[in-house]
């Protein structure tokens, strides 16, 4: 089941593709993170994984990840190694993982986000907890 804020986090990359700008710059304690980021973070691991899978896992397009993940190693939070190409069969040019700095940032990010999803939450009856999900995929369709 995909978590709230995954769902809110792709809402707001949609809207920012409908041409919403400097909506998508959020700071989260010490990070200031884009909306597009915050999904790379999450889809990365510390184990150094193909740079395909982090865009199959993270549902953003390969430019756009290609980008985020040049900015991420700018701010130290991930580390990519180009791969020299392999007779192995694997297809994996770009191998990506999170450095020690990226995954404190990653859990900063995602607690921040969780707590602010209780917050928001709090309000809400237990329907209304329930109806939220489809009302924002309808929203962001």
């Amino acid at each position: 089941m995909t978590s709230l804020s995954s769902k809110l986090t792709a809402a707001l990359s949609r809207v920012q593709k409908r041409g919403v700008r400097n909506s998508d710059r959020v700071t989260y304690g010490r990070h200031e993170l884009r909306v597009g980021e915050i999904r790379a973070l999450e889809a990365l691991s510390t184990v150094r994984q193909a740079f395909s899978f982090v865009v199959a896992k993270s549902g953003m397009d390969k430019a756009q990840m290609s980008r985020t993940i040049k900015e991420l190693s700018r701010k130290g939070m991930v580390s990519a190694i180009e791969m020299p190409n392999t007779t192995s069969g694997i297809n994996a040019r770009l191998l990506v993982r999170l450095t020690a700095h990226g995954v404190n940032a990653r859990a900063e990010v995602l607690r921040r986000i969780a707590d602010a999803d209780r917050q928001m939450m709090s309000g809400l009856t237990a329907t209304e907890r329930r109806m939220l999900p489809k009302i924002l995929e309808k929203l962001a369709a």
